[in-house]
């Protein structure tokens, strides 16, 4: 998801201004990520038939549902992004900050993406490790 909500896309100079432009290239991000999201969701039907759940599916779960907030808070900034009114601003600041981080402690969402992969592996690699070892 770093991929989707990098703050660093490169956009050419002469449209740069415009927030559809980096929305859409977002978008593109999203649909070019698909194909790996579709995989995680194999994972984790192929973890559950070797390891059972053990807490594993909450964290394939909290990744997956993370990667949705981010393309649901794409999507209402594109619907949104000529509204002008105060409530409007409001949301779009919080939408930004899903959509848009640099996984430092104050991006919420970066952290708990994290957090995440990181209790996932911890729970995973070992596994791994010992399989591996059997070939």
């Amino acid at each position: 998801m770093r991929f989707i909500r990098s703050q660093h896309s490169r956009v050419p100079v002469e449209i740069a201004d415009r927030e559809a432009t980096y929305l859409k290239l977002r978008q593109q991000r999203i649909a070019d990520s698909n194909a790996l999201f579709v995989e995680l969701q194999d994972c984790q039907v192929a973890v559950y038939i070797q390891l059972g759940w053990d807490g594993v599916d909450e964290l394939f779960n909290e990744i997956l549902e993370l990667r949705s907030e981010v393309v649901l808070a794409i999507d209402n900034m594109c619907g949104s992004i000529d509204d002008d009114t105060i409530e409007a601003r409001r949301l779009k600041i919080e939408w930004r900050k899903i959509y848009s981080g640099d996984y430092s402690a104050n991006d919420e969402l970066g952290m708990k993406q994290q957090k995440a992969i990181k209790l996932l592996q911890q729970k995973l690699f070992p596994v791994a490790r010992h399989n591996a070892g059997k070939n």
